[in-house]
Order: structure tokens, then C-alpha cells, then sequence
């Protein structure tokens, strides 16, 4: 179902099980399996085998289950998926995964019907890739599907038409459609006691507006949940024109909770870098 290659060895993968096979140095028979060296852990797609980061990564499934990302290290299956990234592979179907190289961060990016989700080695954090499809308003899967490195770019191929885009850091939108990058943070509770949030400050990099049309006045916006489940409505705030560095983003009484989450946005064609947010706070007594 799948094949990866490291340094001498090649890794055959079946669907609960993976073959090593050396080189033998044989004209007529130049590789033979290593000896007692099957490992239980197959793949659920060979689509997801990939080599990067001198390792082979893929998506595991065995006789007791599926759903974990592996990458072999010093012959050894280790665990590189979290608990969230297992239950939307076990929700999710049509796996396939390309990998790359930019400004120092190794990614493995693992597609499915239902969404994208990435892995920067660099930072040992997984994080998600989504298309604003303007038609539903709805975020699907990354379009990318295979990548290639050459002429200097990084070039990907759209899993439904086949084009090929150039794939840059530099660029704010998906082929001049609206990109919306987001930020939500973890739960913030106060050991069961409600909380009033005064003040929230967002610290982000200001004055990156566009000299004209959308993205010449840039705004961010924020939801944010005060029972941990339901999200208010979208405030928005000023990233600042052009030059316009001192800036600050500052949303003022957010009001009264138990189970704080907030969610950041940015959707116009512009540098985005989130860095920090602080909140003044006033905790109640329960």
C-alpha cells in the first residue's frame, strides 16, 4: 500500500504491517528483507507515507485500530499526532499528505475530505489549513494536494482542478480569493469562579494596510465565548493603515463568565502576525 525510503533501507507498507528491505549488494537480487524486522504498524493510505526531516511519516492503522501519525526514528514508531488530530483522522476519510521547507520550518501536511490539519517539526506543534469557500461561507480542506520544489518556488497542484499555484508566505489571499487566517485560544477558566473581562489587548503587528482598495484599512476581528460553547457575535478592530505603527488593538468590557474563549481573525489580504493578547480581569468570589 505505500513505500518510504531510509538511507539503505526501504520500508514496504501493508495495511497492518511494514516490511524493511536492505540493500544486498546482489546484481541479480539487490534488496532482501530484514530478518525479524516486520513491525505491526501499517498505513491507512499510502498516500501518507512521505520522507522529510530524515525520517518516514505516515498515518498508522494496526489489528487494534487507526488514526495515529507515526515517524520512524531509529527504527521506532513514534507517536507524533495528538489527541485532536487522532479523532479527526478517525472521523475522516481520502488521506493523502505532501511536505516541505520554508524559512527553516519542516511541515507535513496531512489532507482529507474533511480538512487539513499540519505539522511544523520546527515548532512540534500541529496547526490547521483551511479554503474560505466564498459560495457557503464555509472553510474546507487546504486546496494544495502535491508539492514540488523548483525554480526556487514551491509549487502545488489544487486536488480538484489540477492547477498549479505557487505557494509563498508572501502572499495573502488563495489565488486572489479571501484567505481568513484565525486564532482561538484554550479555555481560560478561574477555578469555577466567573470572571469580568475589562479590557483585552491583542498584540499583533500594525500599520501593514495596503495602499488601496480591500486591505488599506484593515481590521481584525474578535468572537469570544463566555460559557466555553456559544460565541458572540464579531467585533471588529483597527489593524491600522499604512505607517500607522502605533496602533493599538483594544476591546473594552467583554462582560461576565465562568468559561472564557476567544477567536481572532484576519481576512483582509494583508501581513497578519499574532503575537500576544492580555486581559485586565476582575474574579469573583464563586
Amino acid at each position: 500500500m505505500g513505500i518510504g525510503t531510509n538511507e539503505d533501507q526501504i520500508q514496504l507498507f501493508g495495511k497492518e504491517s511494514m516490511e524493511p528491505w536492505y540493500n544486498t549488494g546482489d546484481t541479480d537480487n539487490p534488496f532482501a528483507p530484514v530478518p525479524s524486522g516486520t513491525l505491526f504498524s501499517g498505513t491507512v493510505s499510502g498516500e501518507t507515507v512521505r520522507v522529510t526531516d530524515n525520517s518516514i511519516w505516515w498515518v498508522e492503522t494496526t489489528r487494534e485500530g487507526s488514526g495515529i501519525v507515526r515517524r520512524m526514528v531509529g527504527g521506532t514508531p513514534v507517536r507524533v499526532s495528538t489527541a485532536a488530530v487522532e479523532r479527526f483522522i478517525q472521523s475522516s476519510s481520502n488521506f493523502s499528505a505532501f511536505t516541505f521547507q520554508e524559512q527553516g520550518h519542516i511541515f507535513y501536511v496531512l489532507n482529507a475530505d474533511q480538512g487539513t490539519r499540519v505539522f511544523d517539526v520546527k515548532e512540534n506543534e500541529w496547526h490547521e489549513w483551511a479554503w474560505l469557500n466564498r459560495g457557503t461561507g464555509i472553510q474546507e480542506r487546504g486546496r494544495a494536494e502535491t508539492h514540488a520544489f523548483a525554480y526556487v518556488y514551491h509549487l502545488v497542484t489544487d486536488y480538484e482542478n489540477g492547477r498549479v499555484y505557487r505557494q509563498s508566505l508572501d502572499y495573502f489571499s488563495d489565488a486572489e480569493q479571501e484567505m481568513r487566517r484565525t486564532r482561538t485560544s484554550a479555555h481560560l477558566d478561574f477555578g469555577g469562579r466567573a470572571a469580568i473581562i475589562d479590557e483585552l489587548y491583542i498584540d499583533m503587528a500594525m500599520g501593514v494596510g495596503l495602499i488601496d482598495g480591500q486591505g488599506s484599512d484593515p481590521k481584525v476581528m474578535l468572537r469570544y465565548s463566555t460559557d466555553g460553547v456559544t460565541f458572540s457575535n464579531e467585533i471588529m478592530g483597527d489593524v491600522g493603515k499604512i505607517g500607522e505603527y502605533s496602533r493599538q488593538v483594544r476591546f473594552y468590557r467583554l462582560g461576565y463568565g465562568k468559561d472564557w474563549v476567544f477567536e481572532v481573525s484576519v481576512s483582509d489580504p494583508v501581513q497578519c502576525v499574532l503575537m500576544d493578547a492580555r486581559a485586565k480581569v476582575r474574579v469573583g468570589d464563586r
